[in-house]
């Protein structure tokens, strides 16, 4: 009669062949065996990478475990909590949430303890055994196999650090610092603890190395101008202070009053905040224009650029990813308020109507405040103006030829794929974009290196 020794035994002759067949199905868990030749406008065919794929899949999984049971085990110890209050071995191979673990447990229905796989997780208190919540983690027995070593990285004084998990890997090369930031809404600061530095680094660089291939700025030495970054900082006004204020108290509602985040939640405020640091007018049309807003003081950076490169027909990009004259572009709000029936829908249209507006209101703004200083108005344009491939082309030409010496934009349309660089001396930033990739289109490869200015308006980078 076979028993378990012998059925695993078989199960590994097995495991060379699955390992076989998925190598050569090319899978890969991020990819849809792409790396067969494949049909894509043959039905038949799409329906077999389907089924294969998920095929392959559960292979993947088969031979996973089966090389986990056949690996030996190199440490039987007990658990214990270390500092960061995650459970370890004696050898230091530490579990968190996620993490699988292979456990000696002891329950009602069987008389002996028996060895069980499942993995940790968390309930906010403390870390317990998925389907085994009784049982204490502290002093419970474990074992480490050697394929749980080798998916680690052991650190210098020898413990071994797993990092199939991000838990894992943020403990090994990161740390949590806490530190005092300003509130979203603007007012008051808080204490937050964030991901933010690195530790290990040697050993970090050496595992990115291993997908990536990196080259510096040092090491390409491309011709790139010379950039000296300007913060222009305005104080805010009256209207604007009550503004920041009201938003303070929207978010010590949020907090305490639990608002449905429907109505009102976080991300509505910090919207609200930049469109309010961006130009007072956005959020309330009627208020008047202030003389030292952000708008004003870019307007007055342009101008004098405008005049100082005029010999060589200098151009400037102004970036702002709010208040884009998307307004300009949508006539079909005007027939949805003509056919809305009712008080209510027509409320609804004028609000809308409203909107877009105001939304359109900052880049014509700019544009009228430029022509009354007396910049030609056909040196003036909006990347939204060509909503083409063959518009935008001829757009570009004129900007690289200086016809268009001042052209406004957001980052999406603006951003990558704008081939506009011959005589760029200035770029404006009127809003701060979400990524720091974005920031500084000026600085890239050019046909002539000269000085430029990279100029943030009206921010205060803190």
């Amino acid at each position: 009669m076979a028993d378990l020794n012998m059925v695993l035994s078989e199960a590994q002759k097995l495991n060379g062949s699955i390992s076989s067949l998925l190598r050569l199905s090319t899978y890969d868990d991020y990819d849809d065996l792409s790396g067969l030749h494949i049909d894509y406008k043959d039905g038949q065919q799409l329906f077999l990478q389907t089924e294969l794929r998920e095929i392959m899949e559960k292979l993947s999984d088969v031979t996973g475990r089966i090389a986990y049971l056949s690996s030996p085990v190199k440490e039987t110890s007990r658990l214990h909590k270390n500092r960061s209050g995650r459970y370890e071995t004696e050898k230091g191979h530490y579990y968190t949430s996620g993490s699988g673990i292979e456990a000696l447990v002891k329950d009602d229905c069987r008389e002996v303890p028996y060895w069980v796989w499942t993995s940790v997780e968390h309930d906010g208190k403390d870390y317990y055994l998925v389907g085994y919540k009784d049982v204490r983690l502290d002093g419970l027995t474990v074992r480490v196999r050697e394929s749980m070593l080798e998916e680690g990285y052991r650190d210098s004084t020898g413990k071994v650090r797993s990092l199939k998990h991000f838990d894992n890997w943020a403990a090994t090369f990161g740390e949590q610092v806490t530190a005092v930031e300003l509130k979203p809404e603007g007012t008051g600061f808080r204490l937050k603890t964030r991901f933010a530095r690195f530790y290990n680094l040697p050993e970090l660089i050496n595992r990115w190395k291993e997908a990536a291939d990196i080259q510096t700025a040092d090491m390409l030495k491309l011709p790139v101008p010379e950039a000296e970054y300007i913060t222009i900082q305005t104080e805010p006004s009256q209207a604007q202070k009550a503004m920041v204020q009201s938003l303070a108290e929207r978010a010590e509602k949020i907090r305490k009053e639990k608002i449905d985040p429907r109505i009102d939640n976080m991300l509505k405020i910090t919207s609200d905040g930049r469109k309010l640091a961006l130009d007072q007018r956005i959020m309330n049309p009627l208020l008047p224009d202030d003389p030292g807003s952000k708008v004003n003081a870019c307007v007055d950076n342009v101008f004098r650029i405008w005049q100082e490169s005029a010999e060589t027909k200098g151009t400037q990009l102004i970036f702002s990813d709010l208040s884009t004259p998307k307004g300009r572009a949508e006539p079909k709000k005007e027939e949805a308020k003509e056919s809305a029936g009712g008080a209510e829908a027509e409320g609804e249209a004028a609000a809308t109507e409203e909107e877009t507006i105001m939304e359109a209101s900052v880049y014509e703004d700019i544009r009228k405040k430029l022509i009354a200083k007396g910049i030609p108005p056909q040196e003036i344009a909006f990347i939204h103006d060509a909503n083409t491939e063959a518009q935008k082309a001829e757009l570009f030409a004129k900007v690289r030829s200086g016809q268009v010496r001042v052209l406004l934009g957001s980052t999406q349309k603006m951003g990558a794929g704008t081939n506009v660089q011959t005589k760029l001396v200035a770029s404006h930033d009127l809003d701060c974009p979400w990524r720091p990739a974005d920031v500084g289109r000026i600085l890239r490869t050019f046909k002539i290196k000269k000085n430029v200015e990279v100029i943030d308006n009206g921010k205060i980078i803190i």
